[in-house]
């Protein structure tokens, strides 16, 4: 079971949001890491409010060499949640929370912090566990938040 720690205020900044810019962060090619575009995957085919706009999936994947031109997408105007995922001593873990997230920290890669409202999944408890992680347990992760942002946003 994947347990979740959801900030209320979280909640409240997204369904409160004009217009919503889900930017999924990961590569496909790192299983424990592929969580972001399998979500962006999974958003783009539910059927969300025009306001909402999805950065990031399998065929189109957000990462380090890419993240600075990818960011250049995002609107303005809007709330930016950022789907990423981390390495932690609890998890399976879904993480919801107010602010900016650091892409690539569990690797010491220096991007910019990124984001209004920031989704950790906690993949395992050190970077190799992201190589080793079971492919049912990232899909599972990426079902759920998927989940979870579409009640938010509906």
């Amino acid at each position: 079971m994947v347990q979740r720690l959801i900030c209320k205020d979280a909640l409240s900044l997204i369904r409160n949001a004009q217009k919503v810019d889900i930017l999924c962060i990961g590569t496909p090619n790192i299983i424990g890491d592929a969580v972001g575009p399998v979500t962006g995957y999974r958003l783009k085919r539910m059927n969300l409010p025009k306001h909402v706009n999805i950065i990031g999936c399998i065929k189109d994947p957000v990462y380090g060499r890419n993240l600075r031109d990818k960011l250049q997408l995002l609107r303005d105007d809007a709330l930016v949640i950022c789907v990423d995922a981390a390495v932690g001593e609890d998890y399976p873990l879904i993480k919801l929370k107010t602010g900016p997230m650091q892409p690539g920290a569990a690797i010491s890669e220096k991007q910019p912090m990124v984001g209004d409202v920031s989704v950790l999944c906690i993949m395992g408890d050190n970077l190799q566990s992201l190589f080793d992680c079971e492919p049912s347990l990232m899909y599972y992760i990426s079902r759920e938040v998927a989940k979870l942002l579409t009640v938010c946003l509906i």
